[in-house]
């Protein structure tokens, strides 16, 4: 009987749980935040809704969560009249996203078994990784700060403004983006590292613009080198700086500079691969050899 009445008084607190859950869930109007959206509703509720509302179902979950918060804010739902002509094809699209719905629960299970497997190409601007997003999330709870999401379109201006420095080559990696779709900039105590906001990530704010040691950085730091920009740094004086020559051979690639050495040092293949070796607490690698003067 004791057994028994410990099931039961168990149900009881679970049924509690799932019900205070789905009073707290906010409803789909105007007035929710994106924060909101994005913590209760899923990839499949979001396309639904953007299905019944004539709005493209494609792109990532924040992307998603985006549309839909717009177009609650726009109030463009649209009048009674509209409704009603179109609640055929409304009918139609909750049959179709039913079937489609079963199809991206699958896909987003597959997904979750390999924290390196990236996911579907969510849009032509990058593809996110599983494994790195988990990485940034782990990151966020041990230094205990709120990332500070920047929308698509600001990392894109972004871009389109270094192409217009360097040339057509430059592209932003795909971990970049994401590191910036997750946190503008973030400030790590432990680690002592810092992550530069967006807009003041360029070579200029960074290293200053005094051109009186030009010839002697030249061949030896990539302070030089436009394709090697900052977007960390460890300390006062050293700079975590990643190549975003797309044509390159070394692309997102990331290496470290200080005012204390005379040369760039390779740190790390990608930002993930630092992050995830930070996280970790390993050491950073080092190259063998005598330093070339």
């Amino acid at each position: 009987m004791s057994r028994l009445a410990a099931r039961t008084a168990h149900n009881k607190n679970n049924n509690k749980k799932e019900s205070s859950l789905a009073d707290s869930k906010p409803a789909l109007e105007k007035g929710v935040s994106v924060e909101e959206v994005f913590k209760w509703y899923i990839v499949t509720e979001l396309r639904d809704f953007l299905r019944k509302n004539g709005l493209p179902v494609s792109g990532r979950k924040a992307d998603l969560v985006e549309r839909v918060v717009g177009h609650l804010h726009s109030g463009s739902r649209g009048s009674s009249s509209s409704n009603d002509e179109s609640s055929e094809d409304e009918e139609k699209s909750e049959s179709e996203s039913e079937s489609e719905g079963e199809e991206s629960n699958d896909e987003d299970e597959a997904s979750e078994g390999d924290e390196d497997e990236e996911e579907e190409d969510r849009g032509d601007a990058y593809v996110e990784k599983v494994g790195f997003e988990r990485t940034l999330q782990q990151i966020a709870k041990a230094a205990g700060f709120e990332p500070e999401p920047l929308l698509m379109l600001d990392i894109s201006q972004f871009e389109t403004k270094l192409q217009a420095r360097l040339g057509s080559y430059a592209r932003l990696p795909d971990e970049l983006w994401q590191l910036y779709r997750f946190s503008n900039g973030f400030c790590w105590g432990e680690k002592d590292l810092q992550v530069f906001p967006l807009a003041v990530s360029c070579r200029e704010d960074i290293f200053g613009a005094d051109e009186e040691d030009t010839d002697l950085r030249r061949d030896y730091s990539p302070y030089h080198h436009p394709a090697w920009i900052p977007f960390a740094c460890r300390g006062e004086y050293d700079h975590f700086l990643i190549n975003v020559n797309a044509e390159s051979e070394s692309y997102g690639q990331v290496k470290s500079w200080s005012d204390m050495d005379a040369y760039a040092k390779f740190v790390a293949p990608s930002v993930q691969s630092l992050l995830t070796r930070l996280l970790k607490g390993a050491p950073q690698r080092r190259r063998k050899g005598r330093r070339r003067r």
